[in-house]
C-alpha cells in the first residue's frame, strides 16, 4: 500500500483551493468518473459500473493518504458492490443474459438492512480497535 501511495503521491497535490480547501487533481477525476457514472445509471448503461468502481479506487486511494480508514473502508465496500452490480447486470438474467433492472423487493431491502446494520456494527467495533476514522488513539474517542 505504501509504494501505490508514494507512486499516487504527484496527484495528491492540490490543484486549486475551492472555499478554503485544497482540491487535488485525483480528487478531480474521481468526482468527474461518478458524476458520468450516475449519468450512465439513470440511463440504464452498464458501463456505469466500471467507472464507479475506478472513482471508488481512487477515492480510496485518497482516503487512505489522509488516514481517513472509515471513508476509505467504505469504497472498499462500494468496490465490492460495483462488481457485483456489474455482473448482474450483465448476465444476471434468463439463460445468463444481462437483466431487467427493477425495483427491489420487500426481501432484498429486508437483507440489505442487515447487512448495513451488521456492517455498521463491526465497522465501528474495527474503527475503534484502530484507534478511530482519524488513525489515532488519543484525538478519537
Amino acid at each position: 500500500m505504501t509504494a501505490l501511495l508514494q507512486a499516487l503521491q504527484p496527484f495528491f497535490a492540490p490543484v486549486f483551493t475551492l472555499w478554503g480547501t485544497a482540491v487535488s487533481a485525483l480528487e478531480i477525476v474521481a468526482f468527474v468518473l461518478a458524476i458520468v457514472m450516475v449519468v450512465l445509471n439513470m440511463r440504464v448503461n452498464a458501463l456505469a459500473w466500471p467507472l464507479a468502481i475506478v472513482s471508488s479506487l481512487l477515492y480510496f486511494a485518497l482516503f487512505w493518504n489522509s488516514k481517513l480508514y472509515g471513508d476509505a473502508s467504505l469504497q472498499v465496500v462500494y468496490i465490492a458492490l460495483g462488481f457485483q452490480g456489474w455482473r448482474y447486470w450483465l448476465h444476471g438474467g434468463q439463460n445468463r443474459e444481462a437483466a431487467q433492472i427493477t425495483h427491489a423487493s420487500p426481501q432484498s431491502l429486508i437483507t440489505l438492512g442487515g447487512f448495513v446494520i451488521f456492517g455498521t456494527a463491526g465497522l465501528v467495533l474495527a474503527l475503534r480497535a484502530a484507534g478511530g476514522a482519524c488513525g489515532c488513539r488519543s484525538r478519537c474517542r
